[in-house]
């Protein structure tokens, strides 16, 4: 009597595994860049807001002082922007991705300037003027990808 066993080979081989491994290898490798980018870009999104905010807030100083504030604090201190408000737009930090400086304010003249800080990536500023019209950009300085702030306006 001889009996045969008979064995079912059940799961899968290593190069099947390994052909799998490598396609989500090279998906990751291909999505990874582009989630990047989406965070740069929603970074850039958000510093365009606080631009406009100061915008606004200046553009009311303005009807009171026929000038513009020529600091943050000065609009701090006339209640046009609440203390939340600064603490997202700071002059200058450690851990922040954007300063925000108001470099020309007179009476005619205004040029408030949001500059990329802390990273060895990314770089660039971003400006709104008495028209509230905001410009500049963010550029990856490795691969040159650039994000305009006109997306935004």
């Amino acid at each position: 009597m001889n009996k045969k066993i008979i064995r079912k080979e059940a799961g899968f081989s290593l190069l099947e595994l390994s052909i799998v491994v490598t396609m989500i290898g090279v998906l990751a490798a291909m999505t990874v860049p582009h989630f990047g980018r989406a965070i740069e870009s929603s970074r850039v999104e958000m510093s365009v807001a606080r631009l406009k905010t100061i915008w606004t807030a200046q553009r009311v100083y303005w009807l009171s002082a026929r000038a513009y504030a020529s600091s943050v604090q000065d609009l701090l201190s006339s209640g046009l922007l609440s203390s939340d408000s600064a603490e997202t737009m700071p002059t200058s930090c450690l851990d922040c991705r954007y300063t925000f400086d108001i470099t020309t304010a007179n009476e005619t003249t205004l040029m408030v300037v949001a500059t990329r800080v802390n990273s060895d990536k990314w770089a660039g500023e971003l400006q709104v003027d008495e028209s509230g019209q905001v410009t500049g950009a963010v550029i990856d300085q490795r691969t040159s990808y650039t994000i305009p702030a006109s997306l935004f306006d």
